[in-house]
């Protein structure tokens, strides 16, 4: 068992290099659309192997390395983030106001703050750009404050 690999296959692939051509011998590992499988490791150099990872459209299942995560790791990394980010508070404020303002408003807002806007770009993007530069207004914001002191 310690020659195969764990995968799961959202697609079929013939993962190998096939028939040889003056042989009768097939070196090729057929996955099931939708399945696990148990792959020999040989088949993990392939190229479509490693194309078909990159793309997601296999996951590789590492039984060895599955761990059980209590719900209070989760808790602890919520708590940490948002002790790291005195600013979270404001910024969601921001962008539900953001979320609700029209063309006008928002090009006001990208002057303020500094952005780009653009008028050839979806509005959703610039918004974007918007949020971002009103992240780096506070931060800026801040450090001054803090250089005042």
């Amino acid at each position: 068992m310690a020659d195969t690999i764990r995968i799961y296959s959202k697609k079929a692939f013939a993962i190998g290099p096939g028939a040889m051509q003056g042989s009768d011998v097939i070196n090729s590992f057929i996955t099931t659309r939708g399945a696990f499988q148990d792959m020999p490791a040989a088949f993990v150099d392939d190229p479509t192997f490693k194309l078909a990872v990159a793309a997601g459209d296999i996951v590789v299942i590492n039984k060895q390395n599955q761990r059980k995560v209590e719900n209070q790791e989760f808790e602890d990394a919520d708590e940490a983030e948002e002790e790291s980010d005195p600013n979270a508070e404001k910024v969601q404020a921001y962008y539900e106001e953001l979320k609700a303002m029209k063309t006008d408003e928002v090009e006001a807002e990208a002057e303020k703050y500094g952005a780009e806007f653009d008028k050839d770009d979806k509005l959703k993007n610039n918004k974007k750009r918007v949020l971002e530069a009103y992240k780096i207004w506070l931060t800026d914001d801040n450090t001054t404050e803090a250089e005042e002191e």
